[in-house]
């Protein structure tokens, strides 16, 4: 499972190097997590990946979040979050008429559902995006 903060880590780099609004681009980066929120109070993965993170939910937030903000934006900040997730955990990309899910790299739960907003579950590719993080910022600051 891709983190929040992975998703801000990332969607910050690709916004300044695009020149996009950042505060829409990270909404926008992290608006498909919004369908895990039941689950982080049930302490269980239920919901998330499947009610947003399929194919349709994406093209209806595109149309949508293009009728309020540019089609870049939107597209770059969504198909960003896919391309992220792709690689950590299930995906349930034809969901609701398939509940097949599509794995890179399985997600193995070993901590309550909500540390997961800071914490993808690889200490390593969280300190290697952190230091990215920082010398993306130190060189275009």
């Amino acid at each position: 499972m891709t983190s929040t903060l992975i998703h801000i880590i990332y969607g910050t780099i690709i916004a300044l190097i695009l020149k996009l609004d950042l505060i829409p681009f990270l909404v926008f980066t992290n608006l498909p997590d919004l369908d895990g929120i039941v689950d982080i109070f049930k302490d269980n993965i239920k919901y998330h990946r499947c009610v947003l993170h399929n194919i349709f939910a994406y093209f209806l937030i595109l149309i949508i979040g293009s009728i309020f903000f540019s089609f870049k934006l939107v597209f770059t900040a969504l198909t960003l979050h896919f391309f992220l997730d792709a690689f950590k955990g299930e995906n349930s990309y034809l969901y609701p008429f398939s509940k097949k899910k599509f794995v890179l790299h399985p997600f193995k739960k070993k901590y309550p559902f909500w540390v997961y907003i800071f914490y993808d579950g690889n200490i390593y590719f969280t300190i290697i995006s952190l230091i990215l993080f920082f010398i993306f910022l130190l060189f275009y600051l």
